[in-house]
């Protein structure tokens, strides 16, 4: 066994990290690839993919790549040291990461790349290496440990059962863990749903009256709706264990993919007196076609899927933008954005089934209690491990 140590620069090697994560899913029923525009980016649609130099995220940020081949140059793990200098410096800590890990069914070959990411950052007098993180918060985080039976929703991380064990040989404790809500957009039982929606009405305008609240759908073409978004999100998520506010860059990349994917119906924005409040986006689940789709080239992959998006045809949705600025909190807010969301996925044709409610810190317990009376229940965790290097 060899392993082969690369930059964020080395288009060969990013391709070839790339190739080996699909090939290792292979025969893997669940698995969703990730597309290759938003790892390897594209130049044609000015997308900058986020295993390369040309990302974003490397303006604050030093990673190496580490691949491990066998005798027969066939590539059989991979792992990603990562210094986030923007985490360190908000959350005043000097710990590294590793992310992409992807290993075969061999401890000595995951203990390999292992000391191979605990080495790079150690070079850098860094003592703790917290992970799977590709690369932050900003983007898919953690291990699964709980719910392997079912296809993952889009940005979320899907992984080898025995991961768990060989991070946990090596030395990893969990430091958080985080989980997904899966809630039922229609209930079956059309009475109860009746019911529900019956009940969650009253409370909803009950709430409206008493502290002055409206609700606007996003408009993609609106700058001040993006501003608001960016506005409450970092102020929302500021005090969050793990957060790090995106750069002005990594924040155009997220308000992109709304301009493209969002159904406008789904995100929206809360006013209390007038003032932005809150926000809820729940987007599409672009998961739904890919798995399906998965064997087609990227080119076609793309066109199924702007057909999808133009006729509405989702099932599945994944509610994963939410905050709530701090002097509006426990005003009830929470649930005018639910009710207000979910009563939208029903409207004009739209045939959405589930929501993931993803992901959650699993000590948030304002928005789980929330989701919990909208009728979710928790169904998927994932663990970010710190690791004494």
């Amino acid at each position: 066994m060899r392993i082969i140590e690369f930059g964020p620069e080395n288009k060969k090697m990013t391709k070839k990290l790339y190739d080996f994560i699909l090939n290792h899913y292979k025969d893997d029923p669940y698995f969703v690839p990730t597309l290759k525009m938003d790892l390897l980016g594209n130049k044609l649609l000015g997308i900058k993919g986020l295993l390369r130099k040309d990302h974003p995220f490397f303006e604050h940020a030093e990673v190496r790549y580490f691949m491990a081949f066998d005798d027969k140059d066939n590539p059989i793990g991979s792992i990603a040291g990562i210094i986030n200098h923007a985490h360190n410096e908000y959350h005043k800590e000097n710990i590294g990461f590793f992310g992409f890990f992807e290993v075969i069914n061999d401890y000595s070959v995951a203990k390999s790349l292992l000391d191979s990411a605990a080495r790079f950052l150690k070079s850098k007098n860094i003592n703790t290496m917290r992970g799977p993180a590709n690369f932050s918060t900003n983007e898919p985080v953690g291990l699964l440990i709980e719910g392997f039976d079912n296809i993952p929703y889009m940005y979320t991380s899907y992984n080898k059962k025995y991961y768990k064990e060989f991070i946990e040989n090596y030395g990893g404790i969990k430091v958080m863990d985080l989980v997904a809500m899966l809630m039922p957009v229609v209930i079956e039982n059309p009475e109860k749903e009746k019911e529900r929606q019956e009940r969650m009405k009253k409370i909803v305008d009950k709430i409206k009256e008493r502290y002055g609240i409206r609700v606007e759908n996003f408009k993609k073409s609106s700058k001040k709706h993006l501003k608001e978004i960016e506005l409450i999100y970092k102020e929302a998520w500021k005090d969050n264990w793990g957060f790090i506010p995106p750069t002005e860059k990594e924040f155009k990349i997220l308000a992109d993919s709304l301009k493209i994917a969002a159904d406008p119906l789904l995100v929206k924005i809360a006013y209390i007196n007038n003032e932005p409040a809150a926000f809820i986006g729940a987007l599409p689940d672009v998961n739904e076609v890919i798995h399906k789709h998965k064997k087609k080239n990227e080119f076609l992959k793309l066109i199924i899927l702007l057909w999808w998006l133009l006729r509405k045809k989702f099932s599945r949705a994944r509610l994963m933008l939410f905050g709530i600025r701090e002097k509006f909190r426990r005003t009830g807010v929470d649930s005018v954005l639910f009710y207000e969301d979910f009563k939208s996925a029903r409207y004009k044709n739209r045939k959405y089934k589930d929501c993931e409610i993803s992901w959650l810190l699993e000590t948030n317990t304002l928005i789980i209690n929330a989701a919990k009376r909208q009728e979710a229940k928790e169904y998927k965790r994932w663990r970010i491990f710190d690791i004494n290097i």
